[in-house]
């Protein structure tokens, strides 16, 4: 169904406490049978050249038996994420798994760890790798990654609406006086930029570059203070735009300061 809002959400019924449903996406299935096809044919064929190549009489038995021990494995494993579905509501989603539904509103997720990237095998095959790791306050992990259709789309509109539910709260401890971690090495306050042990002041802060899997923070001159790998960070896409706002000659939307030209 499509992840378009709106589009196709009709069908889907509402949910009495996390609203109407906004869309939703299942498992991706061909990829299931693809991988389990592929597993099946290219362990049958091995064993019936090995195993089954015994002149002995116990050869082409075993074979069948092991052949149809893989097709088992093979069948649940299929099974198990066969029927996978997540759905997107205006307050929160569903996890299913199954049998197991399991709902998640949306400011009870702490943390979205993004990852993207085009891989290849040998050369060949090339693909795009998506992940979307979401990690509740309550220490559970919900993985959007290609076992989900369009799970790229998938994990930018459920990042957004978690980014909606996460700015408020992030704010609100910032005009406490707090710092929020983006990652292991770097936080946020309103007082400046913490990296390391190092401290830049926002009056000190030039702006932000992103390159070659790095987010360079710059000084007002426009040197590098300091650039940590994006595969460090979390809630990168809050981070990256409160950075912006920040930069010079933009909006500060920051608590503790007043809505001013930088």
């Amino acid at each position: 169904m499509s992840l378009q809002p709106g589009a196709g959400a009709s069908a889907l019924e509402p949910d009495p406490v996390l609203g109407a449903a906004l869309g939703n996406s299942v498992s991706n299935r061909f990829r299931l049978l693809l991988i389990a096809g592929i597993v099946v044919l290219g362990v049958g064929l091995f064993l019936n050249f090995t195993i089954g190549a015994i002149q002995e009489g116990w050869g082409p038995p075993l074979t069948i038996l092991l052949t149809a021990a893989v097709m088992l494995g093979a069948g649940w494993w299929v099974l198990h994420w066969w029927n996978r579905e997540i759905i997107l509501y205006e307050r929160g989603f569903t996890v299913e798994e199954g049998a197991r539904v399991v709902p998640i509103r949306y400011e009870e997720v702490a943390r979205v760890y993004l990852q993207a990237g085009r891989v290849s095998y040998g050369g060949l095959f090339p693909h795009e790798r998506y992940l979307c790791l979401l990690t509740t306050i309550h220490d559970e992990q919900v993985a959007v990654n290609g076992w989900y259709r369009h799970a790229s789309q998938l994990g930018a509109r459920l990042n957004a609406l978690v980014d909606a539910a996460l700015r408020p709260q992030i704010e609100a401890r910032w005009a406490a006086g707090e710092s929020v971690p983006f990652g292991d090495a770097l936080a946020l306050s309103a007082a400046g930029i913490e990296c390391e042990g190092q401290v830049l002041n926002w009056a000190d802060y030039g702006g932000i570059r992103i390159a070659s899997g790095r987010l360079t923070l710059l000084d007002t001159a426009g040197e590098s203070w300091a650039s940590p790998p994006l595969a460090s960070l979390y809630n990168l896409t809050l981070l990256v735009a409160w950075l912006r706002e920040r930069t010079p000659g933009t909006i500060s939307r920051l608590p503790g300061n007043t809505a001013s030209v930088v």
